[in-house]
């Protein structure tokens, strides 16, 4: 009796190596970046388009002092869930669509991560000091300061808002081409 064995698979020229499967998949991971930077999105957002054109048609003490309440109530653990988590899952989706040997949802990933880089660093360089300034100065004398950090903190804004918005395009780009 003999035993024979199957022959052995030929090998596909071009194929992608074959990459071991990790807890996540990679859609879930670009799902994840897409809702995260979408969030950080919104509010950059609400505040070019509502909150800073509201706040200006108050007075400057009621102007000071609304600014620095939402500064202060910004620095909690869901929106810091989502501004530093935004970083780091999409550079996990990234990575993931890389190993994947996805090229095209990964580029669209890396574009997308290097936009939100920009939207961050805007936020780190830009508005965060401005709004230090103002908490500063004091709801008494925030006038000179107001007239001072309004035009340049609404073009930090409008530089995170355009970046992440573009980068939240991206990220559905990314997905879309994932799914192919």
């Amino acid at each position: 009796m003999t035993i024979s064995t199957p022959p052995p698979t030929p090998a596909v020229p071009n194929a992608a190596p074959r990459t071991r499967r990790y807890a996540t998949s990679g859609a879930t991971m670009l799902m994840l970046s897409l809702l995260t930077v979408g969030l950080v999105a919104g509010v950059y957002f609400a505040f070019q388009v509502a909150v800073i054109p509201g706040l200006s048609r108050a007075s400057d003490r009621t102007y000071a002092e609304a600014m620095n309440r939402i500064n202060e109530s910004i620095e909690n653990p869901v929106f810091f869930a989502a501004f530093f988590g935004a970083l780091a899952v999409t550079a996990i989706a990234t990575v993931q669509q890389r190993r994947r040997g996805n090229r095209t949802a990964a580029l669209f990933a890396l574009l997308a991560l290097a936009l939100y880089v920009v939207g961050f660093g805007a936020t780190i360089v830009g508005d965060i000091p401005l709004n230090e300034q103002l908490a500063a100065a004091g709801t008494a004398h925030a006038g000179p300061v107001i007239d001072r950090i309004r035009t340049p903190w609404l073009a930090w804004n409008a530089i995170r808002t355009v970046a992440s918005v573009a980068s939240l395009l991206c990220l559905g780009r990314a997905l879309a081409v994932h799914r192919r």
